[in-house]
């Protein structure tokens, strides 16, 4: 996310323009938005559903220190994306659905599902569905044999490949899925490498599982559709404990070939040489302090998941300018120590959750304000003397542990098969 848009900023773009366009053409000849596959109105799946599986609300939190909440979780609270007001107690809530749908299609363009009598946008509340999710396209319909189907909605961004895809597969196949009974995992053509061999990395660890790829000029329909939602009302904090992790963790490296000459680098700089939105302006300079104190830079290659995945579950320190790389903490031992740096004018509550979710010790590092795309530098000597702090706190022998923590099975629920009411 760059900086703020001003609201007249936000207005006149071409997406707005043919949103807002498109749904007035639509009040006036409700046809269209079938035709163009355009909702006008989302609704509550599991208001809608042929039968609702699970629909839990439940309390979701941290503990923060009085330092924590004021340096990190207030000022996140202008940033991090649902419902913040909570942070100063340092909690939210947490809502797993999961919902049988029929006579509902899955369209392409926007991988979100559409209820075939009205077009309505089958979505986790009532309310109107903006520019990401209603689009006017005109899809060709691709009858499927009868079954159960599930949509990855996510894009190409890895946070939420892991945040909207894998941790409510997860959770939906350990606790409710009937073994032997085949599951349609929709996707798109085309994505990013770490999604498509995520997706089957995931079919292989579960065989009900089949994968089915879809363009983005389709609608399929003919099947009924599986709902699944697992997210905290702030976006920002993922449903993942210690067991889930090392599951993916375990799922992923069961996957990717082994490697001639496995990671070994203990202490990691992740930057963000040459992106374009959160740029380190004084990068080299803090790599050249960091390599002298034992560091080695780290560029994370979206092609290379089995390579990030041992870089970070192998490393004991890892400095990061923030961004979703941090994702891989996922992969880390209890125990490592993370570093984040932001800028002053953008901070994040993401990756402080994860760690403290998943053991980690965390601290942050606040470099100066960021421009528009939020380029900043950060304060060599502030930055170095909290890293000789943290290095002067490692075990005598230099490190962790070397053994990551325990390979997670997944465990079926306890719960009874009945949806809760």
């Amino acid at each position: 996310m760059a900086g703020k848009k001003s609201v007249l900023r936000r207005t006149l773009n071409a997406r707005w323009l043919r949103w807002a366009g498109t749904r007035a053409l639509v009040h006036i000849v409700p046809p269209l938005g079938r035709a163009l596959s355009f909702p006008l109105v989302s609704r509550a799946a599991v208001d809608n559903a042929a039968r609702v599986i699970e629909n839990i609300a439940e309390p979701f939190g941290l503990s923060a220190t009085p330092v924590e909440v004021e340096t990190i979780l207030r000022p996140a609270m202008a940033n991090d994306l649902g419902d913040t007001s909570t942070y100063p107690e340092g909690r939210s809530t947490l809502f797993t659905q999961a919902a049988i749908l029929e006579g509902c299609d899955i369209a392409g363009h926007t991988n979100t599902i559409l209820r075939r009598s009205d077009t309505a946008l089958m979505h986790f509340r009532d309310g109107t569905p903006d520019w990401n999710l209603a689009k006017p396209v005109r899809l060709r319909e691709r009858h499927v044999s009868p079954g159960l189907y599930t949509v990855c909605e996510s894009g190409s961004h890895y946070f939420h490949f892991i945040a909207n895809d894998v941790l409510p597969l997860l959770h939906y196949l350990d606790h409710w899925h009937p073994k032997g009974e085949i599951l349609n995992v929709v996707h798109s053509s085309g994505e990013a490498a770490f999604k498509r061999e995520g997706l089957r990395a995931l079919a292989a660890a579960y065989p009900d599982i089949r994968l089915v790829e879809m363009e983005r000029d389709e609608k399929l329909t003919g099947g009924s559709v599986l709902w699944l939602i697992r997210i905290a009302a702030t976006h920002e904090w993922l449903p993942v404990d210690r067991a889930q992790a090392d599951r993916w963790r375990d799922i992923l490296l069961a996957h990717y070939p082994q490697r001639a000459t496995p990671s070994a680098v203990k202490r990691l700089f992740v930057g963000r040489q040459g992106s374009k939105l959160r740029r380190l302006i004084n990068e080299d300079a803090i790599a050249a302090m960091l390599a002298a104190e034992g560091f080695e830079s780290f560029a994370p290659d979206a092609n290379d998941q089995r390579g990030q995945i041992e870089a970070f579950r192998d490393a004991d320190v890892i400095v990061a300018v923030h961004g979703a790389a941090l994702t891989n903490l996922l992969f880390c031992r209890p125990g490592t120590r993370v570093v984040e740096i932001f800028p002053e004018n953008f901070i994040k509550s993401p990756y402080f959750w994860l760690s403290r979710r998943l053991g980690l010790e965390y601290s942050a590092v606040f470099g100066g304000k960021g421009d528009y795309w939020q380029a900043f530098s950060v304060d060599p000597v502030r930055l170095q003397a909290e890293i000789r702090q943290i290095l002067a706190g490692l075990p005598p022998a230099g490190g962790l542990s070397k053994e990551p923590s325990a390979a997670a099975m997944p465990q079926r629920s306890k719960f009874p098969a009945t949806p809760p009411d």
